[in-house]
């Protein structure tokens, strides 16, 4: 059987920091999450003038031991060897997780820092709270734009469709003329514009063409 270890010190996370969702394709390569780690006594004291060394491991969230085959899939930011700050009893560790959720049939992560139990057996590890990752945030729907798919013309409409070029709709036009193009006595309207036509005055007679035989003339017969 293994042998019983005593635990006097106990690393924790102040989970008020935390946000379970992270977006790891947002905000570039250098976008991470970061989590503050105490080392404190089994009175919830904080327990300084330790130097102690970190190290991590993914898991999967729901499985006590289920570890990530893939560990590179987890990227710790900074310095390849990390240790709690003797003066403080904390560090702040940045990480950032390489693949989406979706890809390991939707199981979140979670992370176990710990002291290398060799050296600091009565040092208990801590997990943070499940991470869900995720590529981008989906973007709003765009409002949709209302088309009007017939225009229904009444016969009093004057509008004139795209479609139709110059085709005439609505009452029949009628053309203008200028005062000059009228002919004498024309009063300027159209007869069919006007609700009393004013009639026209009839041409004038010309003089009679003088007949093409003299009557003056005689032939005496022999």
């Amino acid at each position: 059987t293994d042998p019983i270890q005593v635990v006097t010190a106990q690393l924790s996370i102040q989970e008020s920091q935390w946000n379970s969702i992270f977006y790891k394709d947002e905000g570039g390569r250098d976008k991470c999450m970061a989590v503050t780690i105490n080392l404190r006594t089994s009175d919830n004291s904080l327990l300084k003038n330790q130097r102690v060394p970190l190290r991590w491991t993914l898991l999967y969230d729901g499985s006590p031991n289920l570890q990530v085959m893939r560990q590179e899939t987890l990227r710790v930011l900074g310095p390849k060897r990390q240790y709690i700050d003797p003066d403080t009893a904390k560090i702040v560790l940045r990480f950032r997780i390489e693949d989406v959720s979706k890809n390991h049939q939707g199981q979140d992560f979670r992370v176990e820092v710990s002291a290398d139990p060799s050296k600091y057996p009565h040092i208990g590890p801590v997990r943070t709270p499940p991470i869900n990752v995720r590529s981008k945030r989906n973007k709003r729907n765009k409002p949709t734009s209302f088309k009007v798919d017939h225009l229904k013309l009444d016969s009093h409409s004057q509008s004139t469709p795209r479609n139709m070029g110059s085709a005439q709709i609505g009452p029949p036009h009628h053309e203008t003329l200028s005062p000059r193009q009228f002919p004498p006595g024309h009063s300027g309207m159209h007869p069919n514009t006007h609700p009393n036509p004013i009639p026209l005055p009839p041409p004038a007679m010309s003089p009679p063409l003088p007949s093409l035989v003299d009557r003056s003339c005689r032939t005496d017969s022999v």
